[in-house]
């Protein structure tokens, strides 16, 4: 029943993301209008806004124009649910939910503008140093690399700026060890996106969605992982 609550949750609150991130990308306000069609124009009613639940009712098209609802939304809310149905909620694990919803703002921003949005980035700071596992002269020493990161990137650009600011939160909570693995699971599950999808025409594609997938997978299986990168 709680891991049921919980994957509810997570689907509601997806819903509520990809919400913010559409009109957000639209210049539109969160709270008004009311959710509507964006084809006919027409304000839902509570019950065809029930995540996944609706989708299925409705067999993925507007109750008043049968427009196709698009299935990725969909797909977000149930990745999102699956992933906080699998994570106990407890005062320890709050900053990580925080920092996972937040990465999954993030991810949907980049995937669908490539854009990373300035408060966002703040917000996963803010979260990340709150729970800072580092010394301050260790934090130092990181700023300046990063400075020295984004300085290099700028002429020669190797990846997207905004998950440089990324990964560096990331660290701020973590370790070395958990980073490359991160680093590295977003990388593998990158490659295999650009096997099955077509290439993207610009060269470009959005990176911050693979570091969330290794984010999530690399502290739900941390022990086993960071055994394997050091000495017993």
């Amino acid at each position: 029943m709680i891991i049921f609550f919980r994957f509810f949750l997570g689907t509601s609150l997806a819903s509520f993301i990809y919400l913010a991130v559409t009109r957000q990308l639209r210049c539109e306000s969160i709270i008004f209008p009311r959710s509507h069609c964006d084809n006919c124009n027409q304000a839902l009613a509570p019950y065809d806004l029930i995540p996944i639940i609706s989708y299925i009712c409705l067999m993925g098209k507007c109750r008043y124009c049968q427009k196709s609802i698009p299935f990725f939304s969909v797909l977000f809310e149930l990745l999102l649910g699956s992933c906080l149905a699998v994570t106990p909620v407890t005062f320890t694990t709050i900053p990580y939910i925080l920092s996972l919803l937040t990465l999954t703002y993030l991810s949907l921003f980049d995937y669908k503008s490539k854009q990373m949005p300035i408060p966002g980035i703040l917000i996963l700071a803010g979260i990340c140093l709150l729970n800072c596992q580092h010394s301050f002269f260790q934090v130092g020493i990181a700023a300046l690399l990063y400075g020295l990161c984004l300085w290099l990137n700028y002429y020669q650009t190797l990846i997207g700026n905004g998950d440089i600011d990324i990964l560096f939160c990331l660290w701020l909570c973590l370790s070395i060890g958990h980073l490359l693995w991160i680093l590295c699971i977003s990388c593998i599950t990158a490659l295999i996106y650009l096997i099955i999808a077509p290439w993207p025409k610009d060269n470009k594609i959005p990176f911050i969605p693979f570091i969330t997938f290794g984010y999530f997978i690399t502290l739900h299986y941390a022990n086993a992982l960071l055994s394997l990168i050091t000495s017993p």
